[in-house]
């Protein structure tokens, strides 16, 4: 096969600000909203501990993708370390994940605009949805990026980089203004006596208010790690940097609403875009004007990032199973039939009925699943390649391995029952579609995959047990905990031979 290969064109810089770009698209405009209205004072709480577990998580991946560089970064990792059919799976999941990144900002876009013009969505009791107008407007806004995004990949950074600071800068400028002008200390106090500490309410915030999708595009910058001209600072800084940015950016949007806030808050809560709704009870009209601006370019500018790198996960999926028309390349060297494949699937996400709060919990819980990649990965070269050369080692790797597989799986387990549910039956349909379509070319599914299934299937079990009040909190979390230390160890040692991992890495190195 011809190597296809992209130059090196992307800098520390920009791969820094393609990560927070993922960061800061829809999730800065709702998921403060959402976390206090389910934890009250006690959000801060939520996104402290979101931060700190995906800090976990991205730091397995900033030594790995420092240790073996490729095209489509972490969806690849399983199929490297394990065998065909597990590395199938993870690496369809993953791919399904960010294929609906771009109608949920287009969305997020749409309803913002909405709260000028109502005709785009359907507003019942504050369940948003979108309106006939709204799709059309929506498709249309999706269809612009996508042949945007045809062109080459470092003309998409250059449009992301400015883009991105100034998402950056107007939430933090606008959350420090609001707080400093309209901030009481009385509202808090007033909102810590009406909401008793609940340490559930905090924990299952934070995949069902948005907290953990808003800190997953740090995964941006690894899938594009391909293109860093200098991956030794670039990769770990990009997975780093973003993460801790967002935390105090989304501490202060929360502590708009805890500071700013008192008596009856449903004029907030039952808006259709709640920062502009907050603005207006405080009488800081004034300022629609800038956030009605930055609550439109910054989905836009999320949506730009991930129609990028989606299209590179579909590429890469050509690459792994030898699918070669998802490989070719335009003039402008960007995957094209992944483009135009990634848009057509998006469509059929683009419909009115999930609201943008049960869309990205789902969608958050099926990135944070395929991060299982990192901790495993970490462990899986530790232990069998303990020399090779890494631009970032990890001191106490085992400790980040256990910590970042157990956040991983909290996050999957605090997505709740019914997503629980769509998990378990997607990777039993991967794994059935897999069995009837690739075993002449890869062979029968090996034991790993089906380990993937019990681990999703005791995940619900125990989820289960606490709906139907056998298990109480906290003694289920004990028990999630116990999970994730067995079936990290039984990942690690399921995986293939070092032959067979040699043998795939020197593929890589050679195609890419």
């Amino acid at each position: 096969m011809k190597e296809q290969t992209t130059k090196k064109s992307l800098s520390p810089f920009h791969l820094v600000l393609m990560s927070m770009g993922g960061m800061v698209g829809t999730g800065w405009l709702f998921s403060p909203y959402y976390v206090f209205q389910g934890a009250g004072v006690w959000a801060i709480l939520s996104w402290i501990i979101a931060a700190v577990l995906i800090l976990f998580i991205a730091f397995t991946f900033a030594e790995v993708v420092t240790f073996i560089t490729i095209r489509g970064g972490f969806m690849r990792f399983f199929d490297i370390t394990h065998s065909k059919s597990l590395g199938f799976m993870m690496i369809i999941i993953g791919w399904l994940s960010y294929v609906v990144y771009l109608p949920i900002e287009a969305q997020g876009a749409t309803q913002y605009i909405a709260f000028w013009f109502p005709s785009l969505i359907n507003n019942n009791a504050g369940t948003v949805t979108l309106s006939l107008y709204g799709l059309i407007l929506s498709f249309l806004i999706m269809i612009i990026l996508t042949m945007f995004n045809s062109s080459h990949v470092k003309r998409v950074a250059n449009a992301n980089a400015g883009v991105s600071i100034c998402k950056i800068i107007l939430p933090l400028t606008i959350a420090i203004f609001v707080i400093v002008t309209c901030g009481k200390v009385d509202n808090v106090t007033a909102h810590y006596s009406n909401t008793p500490f609940n340490f559930s309410n905090i924990l299952f915030a934070i995949t069902s208010s948005g907290v953990a999708f808003a800190f997953t595009g740090f995964q941006n910058g690894l899938i594009l790690a391909a293109d860093a001209k200098n991956p030794r600072i670039a990769l770990p800084l990009s997975v780093i940097a973003p993460v801790l940015i967002g935390l105090v950016m989304y501490i202060l949007l929360t502590m708009i609403y805890m500071f700013c806030l008192d008596g009856d808050t449903s004029k907030v809560f039952n808006a259709t875009a709640p920062l502009l709704g907050i603005l207006s009870l405080l009488g800081l009209n004034y300022l629609f004007v800038i956030l009605f601006v930055d609550a439109v370019v910054s989905p836009l500018g999320t949506a730009n990032v991930y129609t990028a790198v989606t299209a590179r996960i579909l590429q890469t999926v050509g690459t792994t199973f030898s699918w070669k028309k998802l490989e070719k390349l335009n003039k402008n060297d960007a995957p094209i039939v992944a483009l135009w494949i990634n848009f057509f699937i998006a469509l059929l996400f683009l419909v009115p009925a999930p609201t943008w709060a049960e869309l990205v919990n789902f969608l958050s819980t099926l990135v944070m699943l395929i991060c299982l990649s990192g901790p495993v990965s970490l462990m899986v070269f530790r232990k069998i390649k303990p020399h090779g050369e890494r631009k970032f080692r990890l001191k106490a790797y085992a400790l980040f391995g256990y910590l970042g597989f157990i956040g991983c799986t909290l996050f999957v387990y605090w997505s709740g029952l019914s997503n629980l549910v769509g998990l378990f039956v997607l990777s039993l349909i991967l794994l059935i579609i897999y069995q009837f379509t690739m075993v002449k070319q890869y062979g029968k599914a090996k034991i790993d995959a089906f380990m993937f299934i019990s681990y999703l299937g005791l995940l619900l079990l125990i989820s289960y047990s606490v709906k139907a009040n056998f298990i109480p909190f906290p003694y289920d979390h004990i028990l999630v905990i116990i999970l994730s230390v067995i079936y990290l160890n039984l990942f690690v040692s399921l995986r293939d031979s070092e032959i067979n991992i040699d043998q795939k890495m020197e593929k890589i190195s050679l195609h890419g």
